[in-house]
């Protein structure tokens, strides 16, 4: 109830331009990967790239490794400063987001926090209608893995994908949105039943339509919704709306049903549910509390009911945010789970920004699995029911071009466990030396199930007009289980180049030095931004 309070209190103040932090961010950094807060019904797919955004300067770029609904978990590809919980995120080589028209009202969809103050305005004239606009953009690429290792284990890829946006159709506040991406995966000399030779993956994430009015007193979207009205609803073949019934108080609903998006099995079932959301981003405190209540099935079957609140707010340097899930369990997820009610999800995080060039967050998670139709065929001795609560700690010290510092910790506890996982990294970047940026760091990581070290190299160079070039050197010390200590070594280069007209290009080459499976990889993306 603070960030209500908080949120509620902002409402009221002199308004102001401070933007309340992107919904697509970095949400926990373990030893070994970075998590962010999107994951398939966002459109992500293995492989992408996102940029970590500080202000408009780029200071990492990361790779999703492995994908959930609604997370993923990246590898670090470069980094002029640590990533840390709360850093903005921006996919690179897919379609950047659509921005609001130029020449029009302020964009308000269904997915908005932000309800706008009812005007009473004369009608517009001709001249003044929003003219109808096309953003995003499409893109074709291509990756390779050659196996050096003599076993002939290689592998081919083929992508493609599209993000588009229409605003102001027919010169109404009617916008449509349509985001897809393909994927053929081919791969030679599989071993055993884990990996299949060969892996299609054609998913429409979205394809909507959404009348929201310039007032922004209500809005309403139908089709293929994707987090629509709040993130992480997942997929919805439906209706949403939202009403505003104050300034700073908007109530809404869903209804519709859950397609088998991903190819699991999973029969389709109704999905449907409510929410309340407070507060809004300007004031002196910014922010917003949201409650929604949500029920799925699958056929006939109540796949799952949860009860989810989230909230954030900034005021001066200090920004807060928690978000909490709540699982109701009946039926034979009630035989399963053994309670009726479950904390699934719960995290925390305060960062406070000392000055331009210094900040600090702490951040608390803790998680446990939860029962739904998707894992009702696993067994429950052998289904993974433990609390996890991890504790993090971060501190950066960097300016742009200068030389910066940054090092952090993190201890994470097991359900069922005596011996805890502790990790801790540091680094420094030194000032730009003939137009190059260069860094250096190591980071250390002791789990029940392996210990290392890793320490990387990087050199990059990027331009005024959007070009960027990178070559890194990372060695990783590692032990797993029982087996004896192993190191690996690979050399990355890339590059990213914005080409006249709204076409952009990027390429990826890896060459392992050791590994266990050494080779080649490279992927390579050409597209078109509208």
């Amino acid at each position: 109830m603070v960030t209500a309070l908080l949120a509620s209190a902002g409402a009221v103040n002199a308004q102001d331009t401070t933007p309340r932090p992107a919904a697509l961010a970095v949400s926990y950094r373990s030893e070994t990967a970075v998590y962010v807060s999107a994951g398939r019904a966002a459109g992500l797919a293995v492989g992408d790239r996102l940029a970590v955004m500080a202000d408009k300067e780029k200071v990492a770029e990361l790779e999703i490794a492995f994908l959930a609904e609604h997370s993923a978990s990246c590898t670090i590809v470069s980094e002029t400063r640590p990533v840390k919980p709360g850093d903005r995120l921006v996919r690179l080589g897919a379609p950047r987001p659509a921005p609001p028209p130029a020449d029009g009202p302020r964009e308000i969809t269904v997915t908005s926090n932000e309800p706008t103050e009812p005007k009473s305005t004369p009608p517009p004239r001709r001249e003044d209608v929003p003219r109808p606009r096309l953003y995003g953009g499409v893109s074709a690429g291509y990756g390779t893995f050659q196996d050096s290792s003599g076993s002939g284990r290689d592998v081919t890829e083929q992508l493609a994908r599209a993000d588009v946006t229409g605003r102001s159709l027919g010169g109404m506040p009617l916008d449509l949105r349509v985001r897809g991406s393909g994927r053929q995966i081919d791969r030679a000399n599989v071993r055993g039943l884990a990996v299949a030779p060969s892996d299609s993956r054609h998913r429409l994430y979205e394809a909507s339509l959404a009348w929201a009015p310039t007032d922004g007193r209500y809005a309403v979207a139908a089709g293929r919704l994707g987090s629509y009205p709040f993130g992480g609803l997942g997929y919805v073949d439906g209706v949403a709306g939202q009403f505003g019934v104050a300034s700073a108080v908007h109530v809404g609903a869903f209804a519709g049903r859950t397609p088998d998006a991903l190819d699991v099995g999973v029969p389709s079932g109704a999905k449907y549910g409510a929410f309340v959301r407070l507060g809004r981003r300007s004031g002196r405190s910014p922010g917003d509390f949201t409650v929604s209540a949500v029920r799925e099935h699958a056929g006939s079957v109540i796949s799952r009911e949860y009860l989810a609140q989230s909230g954030q707010v900034r005021t001066g340097s200090v920004w807060f945010y928690e978000a909490v899930e709540v699982d109701f369990n009946r039926g034979w997820r009630l035989e399963r789970a053994g309670r009726s009610v479950d904390l699934s999800e719960a995290r925390a995080q305060v960062t406070w920004r000392t000055s331009p060039s210094a900040d600090v967050s702490i951040s608390y998670d803790r998680s446990r699995n939860y029962w739904t139709a998707l894992t009702s065929g696993i067994p429950t001795e052998t289904f993974d029911r433990r609390l996890r609560q991890t504790f993090r700690g971060d501190l950066r010290v960097t300016r742009p071009g200068g030389l910066g510092f940054w090092t952090g910790a993190s201890v994470r506890s097991e359900e069922g466990r005596n011996d805890v996982s502790l990790a801790a990294y540091g680094g420094v970047r030194t000032p730009r030396f003939a137009s190059l940026d260069l860094s250096l760091e190591g980071s250390y990581y002791d789990t029940p199930t392996a210990r290392g070290a890793l320490a990387t190299a990087r050199a990059g160079r990027s331009s005024r007009s959007g070009h960027r070039l990178d070559l890194s050197y990372t060695a990783n010390r590692y032990q797993a289980g029982a087996a004896g200590w192993r190191i690996s070594q690979w050399i990355r280069g890339s590059g990213y180049a914005q080409l006249p007209g709204g076409v952009f290009g990027r390429a990826d080459i890896d060459y392992a030095i050791a590994d266990e499976l050494p080779g080649i990889r490279g992927f390579f993306e050409l597209g078109y931004r509208f």
